[in-house]
């Protein structure tokens, strides 16, 4: 039976390591935590902006399981782990000095074995072979369906999934489909969002941070309903809540080391079955 009550690991200290302890502890969780986890991870913003009670009142979750899985995860209370969510909002992004730093600590494992080259391979051959591939493709194939059933398609993804977006747009403009790459030129995202009906889909990647632009657009495509098709991490991502379809790639999160090159297969075979199914179209 899961434990609440088992002592957390130390130094959950920042918001991307705060992801990778959910993601360690999720399964080991009560009922109720896992209720908890969920709400922490796909409303980021709102913990780190209301007041405890606000966040139990608006979610419907009592205010003493905020305060349990604060301190399994090594908090003194919720209030600490609030105050990371907060300091998220004011800073997002890791400065310069930051990213170099985790970059440095990443790639040495790969450099005691000898090249990173080969450790670089390795782990995104495990990423991909880890994966339940069956289902990975019947996901792709509904992820077809319903870019082919719509009147129009948008892609977005951010920071280094930029890329993703950019591959989509390509390759379902080859195809022939009506297709726009939301990369936010000009400051124009949000607008052409505005065009987000529910004979439109929106096809996005994002993992841990969840970067908040490419979230934002997500709710407002699933305010207007139009069909959300997201590859993503976790079932607890915030795009998980919002999304018709998701593939999920657990592993890929903030981690500057681990290479987009798992994204790009997904993305590949999503535009494999589009293009298989179009022409086999009538």
């Amino acid at each position: 039976m899961p434990s609440d009550l088992a002592p957390a690991p130390p130094s959950v200290s920042t918001y991307e390591k705060i992801g990778r302890q959910i993601a360690t502890i999720y399964g080991e969780l009560s009922p109720a935590l896992k209720a908890v986890a969920h709400c922490i991870s796909q409303n980021p913003n709102d913990v780190g902006m209301l007041t405890l009670s606000e966040l139990s009142e608006k979610y419907q979750i009592p205010a003493s399981n905020y305060v349990r899985l604060s301190k399994k995860m090594g908090f003194s209370g919720f209030a600490d782990l609030q105050r990371i969510y907060r300091s998220r909002i004011v800073d997002i992004i890791p400065s310069v000095e930051d990213r170099l730093r985790r970059f440095e600590q990443e790639t040495q494992t790969g450099r005691a074995g000898g090249t990173t080259l080969a450790a670089l391979i390795g782990e995104d051959f495990k990423l991909l072979s880890d994966l339940d591939l069956a289902d990975v493709e019947a996901k792709c194939r509904a992820f077809s369906e319903v870019i082919l059933g719509s009147r129009k398609i948008f892609v977005t993804g951010a920071m280094r999934f930029h890329p993703v977006s950019f591959f989509f747009n390509y390759s379902f403009t080859y195809l022939g489909l009506d297709v726009t790459m939301l990369d936010n030129q000009g400051f124009l995202a949000r607008e052409y969002a505005q065009n987000f009906a529910p004979d439109t889909c929106l096809l996005v990647s994002s993992f841990n941070y969840y970067h908040r632009d490419v979230i934002a657009l997500a709710e407002l495509a699933a305010q207007k309903k139009s069909r959300v098709l997201a590859i993503t991490d976790f079932d607890f991502s915030p795009l998980a809540k919002v999304a018709t379809h998701c593939i999920y790639l657990p592993g890929m999160g903030d981690n500057f080391r681990v290479s987009v090159g798992p994204v790009f297969v997904i993305a590949q075979q999503v535009v494999n079955e589009v293009a298989y199914a179009k022409g086999h179209e009538k």
